[in-house]
């Protein structure tokens, strides 16, 4: 949770030192980021996912042939996004009504350098080796903040936002690598059999599509239908709304390796998953009633009188991303005790947001509703899984006694 901190100052920084019309082109791309980045965060829940598994059952000599494979792997897969790069920067800057193209090649380049840094960051994560993995969040939210502040007074606006974000990546990757080659891994290393990704990569593909694309193509979606104006003010509600999100990242992300090392022994999760239910249910009550009864106030972190005109807006926003953290939790604990299918309904739901958007986008109200609404249709899905899997647990337990 400290470590996302980084990430909120960074958008913030960039709020309050940008005209919002640069910012809403910053944050566009920030946004095309992180939906660029749902390959990298399918790449962190598989690895973690495998490492906690072995981790559990006590095959870690199997971690050096994982490593040797995800990083072909994503060699590979660097070259692929090269290479769609050069064939369609063009419509993509168009459809973005972007004029630079410098932009979305700094965007590419730090997308592969992200894709790297979680391979290292996602084994750290599923052999606990916490310092370490903070030790890395911490340097690249120091570094990012740092260089954007710098870039930013240099007045280099767009492109110091950018190329600040790649240049933190690339000196946290160096970092984390040094780190990670510090680990004593087992000496007589085994194969690594790559069937066993293929049981975990396509769920995780569609469960971490699914959410991502929840808090990304919103802002893509509202940067191309709406004005100049109205996606401005839409990028600083949704910077707001990356708080509460940001807040209760942290606590999914500890309850994946956890609760995928329990199952794998056998061990019950359900007290882990229930602190960490009560912990994202405090962290977006708090920040839901502060929303509501101070929006006006809430909206000066921006820094800019002009966002003041989506004050109306600020509560529903907060609705949206509760409702987003709640089913980041809830998929990811799901996930985590191997209830795959559920993976495909997540994507299912993101895909009825981003067609609910496309047909409904008159004002940002409606945006908003429409995010809302399939949003708590999915959370009662989820919910739903996650009640029937306790039954089964507390089931199973009865009729062994």
């Amino acid at each position: 949770m400290i470590a996302n901190v980084g990430s909120f100052v960074y958008i913030l920084v960039l709020a309050r030192l940008l005209k919002p019309f640069d910012y809403a082109t910053v944050f566009v791309f920030v946004s095309l980021l992180n939906l660029l980045v749902a390959p990298a965060n399918i790449l962190q829940l598989t690895v973690v996912s495998l490492v906690s598994e072995a981790k559990g059952k006590n095959t870690l000599h199997q971690l050096s042939g994982l490593k040797t494979y995800f990083l072909q792997k994503l060699g590979f897969t660097s070259l692929i996004v090269l290479l769609v790069y050069l064939l369609s920067q063009g419509y993509i800057n168009d459809f973005l009504k972007v004029n630079n193209p410098i932009y979305l090649l700094i965007t590419v380049a730090t997308f592969i350098a992200f894709l790297f840094l979680v391979l290292f960051r996602s084994i750290l994560q599923g052999l606990l080796h916490l310092e370490a993995f903070f030790a890395s969040s911490v340097l690249e939210m120091v570094t990012k903040v740092s260089l954007v502040v710098i870039t930013s007074l240099a007045g280099l606006a767009v492109f110091g936002a950018l190329f600040s974000y790649f240049l933190c990546l690339a000196l946290t990757l160096l970092f984390t690598f040094w780190r990670f080659s510090k680990v004593k891994l087992p000496k007589k290393p085994s194969s690594f059999e790559s069937k066993n990704v293929l049981k975990i990569i396509i769920p995780a593909s569609f469960l971490m599509l699914g959410l991502t694309s929840f808090y990304t193509t919103d802002v893509i979606l509202a940067k191309h239908f709406l004005s100049a104006s109205s996606a401005a003010l839409y990028s600083g509600l949704s910077t707001l709304g990356k708080i509460v999100f940001f807040a209760n990242f942290g606590v999914a992300a500890s309850l994946l390796p956890l609760s995928t090392e329990r199952h794998s022994r056998g061990n019950k999760t359900s007290k882990i998953f229930l602190a960490s239910l009560g912990l994202v249910l405090v962290i977006c009550f708090f920040f839901s009633a502060t929303y509501f009864l101070f929006p006006q106030y809430v909206l000066l972190i921006l820094g800019r009188a002009e966002y003041q005109a989506a004050k109306g807006l600020v509560s529903l926003f907060a609705i949206f991303a509760s409702l987003v953290s709640l089913n980041f939790l809830l998929g990811t604990f799901i996930f985590s005790v191997r209830k795959l299918s559920v993976s495909y309904l997540v994507f299912a739901a993101a895909v009825v947001q981003g067609v609910g958007i496309f047909f409904y986008h008159s004002d940002l109200a409606e945006v908003i509703l429409v995010s809302i609404a399939t949003s708590f249709i999915l959370l009662l899905v989820l919910a739903f899984y996650t009640y029937s899997f306790f039954s089964k647990k507390f089931q199973h337990v009865n009729s062994k006694i």
